[in-house]
């Protein structure tokens, strides 16, 4: 079976073997076949211990920084390669780092208003370059 187009949150960064995930991905994919997802980046984290812990707790294997990713995905054969980072925002990377400190639990309701305040605060972030996720298009 051969993919025309896939879509997805990839798990590539909690595998030890992602090179070769993405190699077998790119086989199937048919030709001109696109392919979105999202890998961890936490590029404005910049607490090792933090880090540490949300690797721990989240079975991450790798983060991927921008540049390292279009390389990867440029020498695996992809091209129209798209990386760009989201939450950029000090705002979003607070949010991020109380979410590591509680294992992400925010309650019943907690998630409304700082939900309503990222999407706010992301779009007048001045901030650039760096995010804690990254977002991926590409074709093969």
């Amino acid at each position: 079976m051969y993919w025309h187009k896939k879509v997805s949150t990839m798990y590539w960064h909690l595998s030890p073997n992602h090179y070769e995930v993405l190699k077998e991905t790119h086989r199937i994919l048919k030709k001109d076949g696109q392919m979105i997802f999202s890998v961890d980046s936490l590029e404005t984290i910049e607490d090792s211990e933090l880090v540490k812990k949300h690797k721990k707790d989240h079975f991450v294997e790798k983060y991927f920084r921008l540049n390292e990713m279009w390389v990867t995905l440029e020498e695996m054969g992809f091209n129209r390669i798209e990386v760009y980072p989201i939450f950029m925002s000090e705002y979003a990377r607070r949010l991020f780092i109380k979410g590591i400190r509680n294992k992400f639990r925010y309650g019943y309701l907690g998630w409304i208003l700082p939900y309503v305040l990222l999407r706010y605060k992301e779009k007048h972030a001045t901030e650039e370059g760096k995010g804690i996720f990254l977002i991926v298009k590409c074709k093969k």
